[in-house]
Formats: structure tokens, sequence, C-alpha cells
């Protein structure tokens, strides 16, 4: 049997003799209520209730799960508890429980996933079964009675982190599941309880976390604050987050890269980007649009001719350089300056993720140290695919032009630490070999060297970047399906040359609403004794008569779709007519 058996065994073992200490130790069995009535504080408690009320006041456990796999699974639970001294959460079932969409081998090896990452042994969920009838041991419950998102951060001190892992799929899981409909120029309820069960603190980035709910979100810290013969009841809690707007891979069973077969609509991160410089308040209204923006470095993966390329920019491009970074600049302020810029340069980092708030056709340059491949590690190249954007990337190849640190921590990318022959390997590398995540020493080392960007070189790349991004064109994310074609009808028409068929129809009534240079219709011709067709793209008009190959003496089936950008609807009835 599998250690994950026997891990599910002793964990209900445990549970049950705490359970049994709790009958011991409990003098009141009485059930003291809080409910959370205010924003800021999260409960307020109320007088001891009578146990021949408790039955009326405290409820039993059920939930409803969607998907099939553990990765794409979401569960809504009523009633769901947890128990700051098991450090689990606890489904106490009743007569009128209810459990739907639970898989039969819910420990193999859990019921979900609780944050965006597939498959991290780190953010599985899962829960204790107990009868309802235990809740009498248990001397206080702190009701949350709104309802609730709970979830794990991934990594909230990198802002890339943050914003794939947790708040794109925060806020399209919002979107998704918890709609007000009373509030139709809010995109979701922003009355929402977030809950981050993950355990770290609030992190550099917490006020993002807040613009997505009216209340102050939940740490896991407060649920522990509480005494151990108390539990937390969620009355209303959506648990795990949707993956369905995270592109990237990074590589904790195979080397990092897009995610496969995976690509997020490009409409949901515009969407994404909208609403948070809406609350942020961080809208550009510049029109002085002619800079581009440089990231800087403070402290490692530094450029060291930093000036000179500033100045070959301006002079060779015409363009002002406005340089920017996470530590010396407010986020909302780095946000405002590129939605204004033409493009942003940078060396491969987190900031880059914040191109999604590039204006469309805007540019970005990602820069890399010696012997660290672009080709290998991509989130911010697939982003751009994703939207609007000019992607090019620039290698340092100048192995002098790089500056290293070997006798730097090992997180650092130091490798003293390591055997003098393996030093010797790492050094003398040209090119970082495939690697997982995340403390592969020949990534380490080259990652966290400083470079010397060689100007001419970089001032080509530039030069693509710049023309690549003139030609790029406002992408429609969301394909648009014309409507079944009708009243198509057809009749042969004999002249001195020959024979044809006349052909007419009317384009759906949808196809009216569209730019017109991309609407078109197909007629298809089949000849109903052959399996061969001939297929026409008509613009602009709504009746033809076709001549090519037709035959006296022959029956021919017309079928007639629309088209919008290249998108084809369904087929017409079918028309049928003789020569």
């Amino acid at each position: 049997m599998s250690w994950l058996f026997w891990y599910c065994i002793i964990s209900h073992c445990i549970f049950t003799l705490i359970l049994y200490k709790l009958t011991e130790n409990v003098n009141n069995p009485a059930v003291k209520l809080r409910k959370d009535t205010n924003r800021d504080c999260l409960e307020r408690k109320d007088h001891s209730i009578p146990q021949n009320r408790l039955n009326t006041l405290v409820q039993e456990s059920s939930l409803w799960c969607d998907g099939v796999e553990r990765s794409e699974r979401l569960c809504k639970f009523r009633n769901l508890y947890y128990s700051p001294w098991l450090r689990e959460f606890i489904f106490f079932h009743g007569e009128s429980s209810v459990v739907q969409g639970v898989p039969d081998k819910r420990c193999s090896p859990a019921l979900l996933d609780l944050s965006s990452i597939n498959d991290h042994n780190l953010q599985y969920f899962n829960f204790q079964d107990a009868p309802v009838s235990a809740l009498k041991y248990f001397s206080e419950i702190v009701h949350i009675d709104h309802p609730s998102l709970l979830f794990h951060r991934f990594n909230p001190e990198n802002i890339m982190h943050v914003i794939h892992d947790d708040l794109l799929p925060l806020f399209y899981t919002l979107r998704q599941y918890f709609q007000d409909f009373k509030q139709q120029n809010k995109p979701f309820n922003m009355e929402v309880q977030i809950i981050f069960m993950e355990g770290r603190e609030e992190g550099p980035y917490f006020e993002l976390y807040k613009l997505f709910s009216n209340r102050k979100p939940i740490l896991l810290t407060y649920l522990l604050s509480k005494s151990n013969k108390s539990l937390v009841c969620f009355r209303d809690v959506m648990v795990g987050i949707s993956k369905s707007t995270t592109w990237y891979d990074y590589g904790f069973h195979i080397p990092q890269g897009p995610i496969p077969n995976h690509r997020p609509d490009g409409s949901i991160i515009q969407q994404f980007t909208e609403y948070v410089t809406n609350k942020l308040g961080t809208t550009s209204k510049s029109k002085d649009s002619n800079y581009v923006i440089l990231f800087s470095r403070e402290s490692n993966r530094l450029i060291l001719n930093e000036l000179q390329l500033t100045f070959s920019i301006a002079t060779t491009f015409n363009l002002r350089v406005v340089r920017l970074s996470l530590e010396t600049n407010r986020l909302g302020e780095i946000i405002k300056q590129i939605q204004g810029s033409v493009g942003i340069i940078g060396m491969h980092g987190s900031i880059l993720v914040l191109s999604m708030f590039l204006s469309p056709g805007g540019f970005v340059i990602e820069l890399f140290p010696y012997a660290i491949n672009p080709q290998n590690y991509t989130p911010y190249k697939t982003l751009a695919e994703i939207m609007d954007i000019t992607y090019t990337s620039w290698q340092n190849n100048i192995k002098n032009n790089t500056v290293v640190y070997p006798n730097r921590t090992k997180s650092e990318g130091g490798i003293m630490y390591l055997d003098s022959e393996m030093q010797t390997t790492i050094l003398n590398t040209n090119e970082v070999p495939r690697h997982l995540c995340c403390n592969n020493p020949y990534w380490l080392f080259r990652i966290y060297q400083d470079t010397i960007v060689d100007i001419p070189t970089f001032m080509e790349v530039m030069k693509n970047a710049l023309n690549g991004s003139k030609q790029a064109q406002k992408r429609d994310y969301v394909k648009k399906y014309p409507g079944k074609i009708t009243n198509v009808l057809c009749k042969s028409l004999e002249s001195e040359t020959g024979v044809g068929i006349f052909v007419s129809w009317n384009i759906s009534w949808n196809m009216q609403f569209y730019d017109q240079s991309k609407v078109s219709s197909e007629v298809w011709i089949q000849d109903v004794l052959d399996e061969n067709y001939m297929a026409y793209s008509l613009q602009g008009i709504t009746q033809h008569t076709f001549d090519e190959k037709i035959k006296y003496d022959t029956s021919y089936s017309v079928w007639v779709r629309g088209v919008i950008n290249g998108n084809t609807g369904p087929f017409s009835h079918v028309c049928t007519c003789s020569t």
C-alpha cells in the first residue's frame, strides 16, 4: 500500500484521539457563536447559547465539487470548519449533508489544489471527517458568514508570482463564481471575504490583493489566534482557485516553459489590467508617448553601463528614457508610466510581468546575462504572444562583459560550497543546461551576474523591436462568428458560352454589425453524384452566377456560410438545382 493510504489512516486516528481528549477537557459544552459583522473587526462575541437551542444554530457540512481531475477541481462548501489546534479542516456529517463531485480516493493525493500552481505537494487541500454530534466538544465557534473564497498565495514576495499565480486567477474566479447582479457596474461581488491559508505574512504587494474586495483579506495567522477549543466556521466558501488564466509552468516536474496545450484568453488579461488601473487610479491620460522605460535593478543582475545605454537609446532613436525600479518607485507610478510608453527594456526578472499594462503596439526587450539562453526562459515572451505586444530578446554573448560573484551565498548564486571540480565546470560552461526549479547551481550562478550591455548589438535589437511595434495590429481577442445564412436559392442559367448556376442568399443578421472588409460568404457547390466540391469566397455580394466546371444534365447541392474575420459560421440548409 502507498504512503498516502497510511497517511490518511493515521491522520484519522490522530483526529479521533484529539476529539476524545477534548471530551475530557471541555467543562462547558455550550457553544458560543461569533459572527462576522464588521469589515475590519471580523467577529463579534455573543453570549453562550443554551444547549437546547444548539441544533437549530449549528449546521452540518455540505459540499459540491466541479472538475474531474484534482488540478481543475473547485469545491463549494456550506459550513466548512477549521480547527486552530488541529490545523485541519473538518467536515461534520449529518443527515442533511450533501457530498457531490468528490472522488472515491480523496486522499490520493488530495481533493484539490489550493493554488493555481498545478500539482505542487505544498498546495494540496483535504479535510477530516467527523459526525455532526462531535461539534458539542468544541467550546466556541467563530462564524464567517459572508461568501468567501479560500486559497493559497504562492509567493507574495515576487510581483510575477503575485500577478500570474494569485491576482489573475483571483480576478477570474471572482468573475466566474461571485457575480453580483444587483451591482451591474461591478465585475463581481465586492463583499466576498478572501482567505489566504498558506501561512505567509502580508508581503510587499498586499495592497494589490485588497483591490479585489471591500473586506480585508484574512490570513492564516488570524485563524490560528483562536483558542484550541474553538472552531472557525465558513458558512459559504469556495475552496481553490481557477487555473484558466495561467500561462507558465515554473519547472517543478519538467524544465520550465509555457503550459502545454493551454493558452489563456488575452481578453481576460486586458480586463484585469483595466480593473487594476481603475482601482489604483493610474489610468494614463498623457498624450506624450515619445519615451521608453528602462527597468533598473539595485542589488544584483545589474546593467553596469546603464548610463551609456540610456544615452545611446536617446540619441539613436530620439526617445526619452525613463528609469524605473521596484526598489525606488511605487507600483502605481510604474504602471502609469508603462501605459504611456512605447515600450519597456529590462533584465530578465519579475518586473517584466508588468508589460501586460503596455498599450497595444508596445514592445518588450528582455535582456539576458551571459550563458542564459532566452529560448529556455520564456514567461514574458509567452505573455507578449498572448497580448498585443512585440517581443524581442537580447543576450550577452561576450564572456568578458560579465561580472560573476562566486563568493556570494548559495541562494544568490555563490558556488564556493561546491567542490573545486564542480566550480570549474560551472565557470567554463557557456550555456546553462536545462534544469528543474529552483536551486540549480548553474542557473543561480549565471542569473545573478552583472552585465555590460554591448551597445551595437543592442541597438540592432531595439531597431527591430520598434519596427515590429509599428506594424503590430490590435488583436480581437474574442472571436466573433456569423449566424446561419438564410434564404439560399439556386437555379440553372443557360448562355451562349454554356450552362451555369445562379445562387442568391441573405447574410446572417449579425454580419451587418462588423467591419465589412472582414466579412465574406463562402459558397460550396457539389455534384450530388460526386464527392468532390467547389468552394468560392465572395465579399460584398449576396448573389452570383457560377459557370466554372458546371455541366449539363447534372444535379448540384449548394451550401452557403458566413465568415467574420476568418471565423466561419454554420452552413445554410442545402439547396438543390439541376442543369
